[in-house]
């Protein structure tokens, strides 16, 4: 489930739709989770899907670290890459917001955590901007993306968490003892990938 306050905009013909702020979001806020809603297909359905229910769920859905595929029932389906996106998914199974986001700004995410199986082209205009984004992604980026959430899981606790309740108290328990300094509960987004990283190890160079 997407943040409640956000709206799906156009965002131009070169991007197409868009998920928007309509109110401040700040650092740490809890911006998408990975809930009950969610629908979820696993690999061997997706081999058996109608070719257009396939394309649907190819564009809209991502890969989880089972290789199910995961598809969002609401805006949360539209949100759009950036390689110095404003959220970044963690390894708990929700994305956060690593800086204050303003109304009006587009929520972005990075693709490179989604399990992609295969290389898409990226023109975001990030100063960031790599280029491609691609299936290894996390095999060469986790450190970086780990530190980030290193910084703001701490924030946690300190805004508004409208979707808070949804996330497990299991999850929140772990979370909890990973401020209070218990190293081992941290969990690393390269877990996102699961078995999905081996099958991306033919990107590497």
């Amino acid at each position: 489930m997407i943040h409640p306050d956000s709206e799906l905009r156009w965002a131009g013909d070169h991007i197409g739709w868009g998920v928007f702020a309509t109110a401040p979001i700040p650092r740490g806020t809890i911006v998408y989770v990975r809930d009950e809603l969610e629908v979820e297909v696993s690999a061997a359905q997706f081999d058996t899907l109608h070719p257009l229910q396939a394309r649907f769920v190819h564009r809209y859905g991502y890969r989880d670290e089972r290789g199910n595929w995961i598809v969002s029932i609401d805006n949360g389906r539209f949100i759009n890459h950036c390689c110095s996106s404003n959220t970044l998914s963690t390894g708990y199974g929700f994305e956060v917001a690593v800086r204050d986001i303003e109304p009006g700004e587009q929520i972005t995410d990075d693709y490179g955590l989604l399990n992609l199986d295969y290389a898409m082209e990226c023109g975001c205009g990030s100063a960031e901007c790599r280029g491609q984004i691609r299936p290894d992604d996390l095999a060469f980026h986790h450190e970086r993306w780990d530190a980030v959430c290193r910084q703001i899981l701490p924030c946690l606790i300190d805004v508004p968490q409208p979707l808070g309740e949804l996330l497990p108290a299991a999850t929140w328990q772990r979370i909890s003892s990973f401020l209070a300094g218990d190293e081992s509960s941290f969990r690393t987004v390269r877990d996102l990938a699961g078995d999905n990283l081996a099958a991306a190890s033919v990107f590497q160079q």
